[in-house]
Parts: structure tokens; sequence; C-alpha cells
């Protein structure tokens, strides 16, 4: 499955040219009042100097998003930062848990209020959630279960990248995951750092950019990555 997500995306995206990612904005979902809530919320997520920033992010986002059933949006954010808070920091496991029940709550705000443009954003979400659960089964050494959300983030992958083959999010969430364990595999670096590049290109013709944006939530990711694949070389004597 690994292999057919790369490959379909390889070949996908060098036919293609989709844009999806590019014109989709939330101020096409979300009235100005709700977006300004959303982004006042996303900037503490943006700005994230201390752990309580985030963690009053997700609160703030959870509430608004009580108050607001048509609001896929809030939860959708809620989702997202609380996988980076699980990232971060070991005493945020719980928050695993509670980014499926957001995005659970985004999916079905969503369904009352969907657009097209956006749909691959939730292919990529769910995936890394998912990804999130096999790390968990993996520190637990749960075999069975590592496997089954493995194949499931994976499936993710491949349902966005069907629909959105251009798309810089879901190339680097499919870099990233040939990079995490490439095991000596210099294609599969080689692959992902190409794909890291391209979606690098890409993020900079994303223009008049919200906080509260979801087509470039892992733009930030791509520094860390490319020096991560490609280790300084040692100076010859």
């Amino acid at each position: 499955m690994k292999a057919t997500a790369l490959l379909l995306f390889i070949i996908l995206s060098g036919i293609f040219s989709v844009n999806a990612q590019e014109n989709f904005k939330v101020s096409q979902t979300l009235d100005k009042i709700q977006l300004n809530k959303v982004e006042e919320a996303t900037k503490l997520y943006w700005k994230w100097d201390k752990d309580e920033e985030p963690v009053k992010a997700v609160k703030l986002l959870e509430k608004i998003s009580n108050q607001e059933a048509d609001n896929w949006v809030a939860p959708y954010w809620a989702a997202y930062i609380s996988t980076q808070l699980i990232n971060s920091n070991k005493k945020y496991a719980g928050y695993l848990d509670k980014a499926q029940v957001f995005m659970d709550k985004a999916n079905s705000a969503f369904a009352k209020k969907p657009h097209k443009n956006a749909q691959p954003y939730f292919h990529a979400l769910q995936a890394l959630i998912y990804r999130f659960q096999s790390f968990k089964y993996a520190g637990l050494k749960d075999k069975k279960n590592f496997d089954i959300y493995k194949e499931k983030s994976l499936q993710e992958l491949n349902k966005g990248i069907k629909v959105s083959p251009d798309n810089p999010v879901l190339m680097v969430l499919t870099a990233t995951e040939m990079g995490s364990n490439p095991k000596g595999d210099f294609g599969k670096i080689i692959a992902s750092i190409a794909l890291l590049e391209k979606a690098q290109v890409k993020f900079r013709k994303i223009n008049d950019r919200s906080p509260a944006d979801i087509t470039y939530w892992n733009e930030h990711w791509i520094k860390f990555w490319l020096k991560r694949l490609n280790p300084p070389q040692k100076k010859s004597t």
C-alpha cells in the first residue's frame, strides 16, 4: 500500500495540474464573525511560545464548535492542533482521542455544508490522526493494531491523492511517511526530498492567507524534514 500511494502520487501529479489547494479559503464557508473567532484561536497556535497557547487554542475552538453546529473549521483546527500537542510532549497523549472526536465533529458539520475543494484536507488530517494512532500502538508493541492504523492512514492518504494529486499538504504527508523510516533506501529518501521541495514551491503560491486557512497547515514541517533527510556532509580531510 505504501508503494501504491507513492506511485499513484508521482504518476498523477505529473499528469494533472489541480489548483484546489490554492483556491479554497475558509472565508468561502464562514461568515466574517465566524472567521474572526476561528482566526483569534488559531493565532494562538501559530504563535506557540508556550504550551499553554495551543491548549488554549483547542479550548477556544471547542467552545466555538459547541456554539456553532454548522462550523466545521473550528473542530477541524482543534483536531489538527491536538495532533501537534501529542507530537510536542508525551504529557499530551490524551489529545489523541480528542483529535478523533474533533475530527468526527468536523466531518458531521462538513456533511451539512460541504465544499468540494476542502475534501482533500479531510483525508489529509484523518491520515495524520491514524498515523499517530499507529505510533501509539508501536510504542505499546501491539503489532496488530499498529498494522491496522498504518493501513488506515495510507488508505486516507490515497483517497486524498486521488481527488487532489497536486496538493502540497498531501505531498508533505507522503514525503514524511516515506522519510520517517527509509531503512537505507535512498530511492525513498530522494523521492521524499523531491516531494518536499515541490510542496514548498506550491505553498509559496498561496496568497492572502488567513491563520484559519487549512491549505498550508504542514508547510512549516518542510524545513525540519529537509534537514533530517539531508544530513550535513562530513568535510573531507
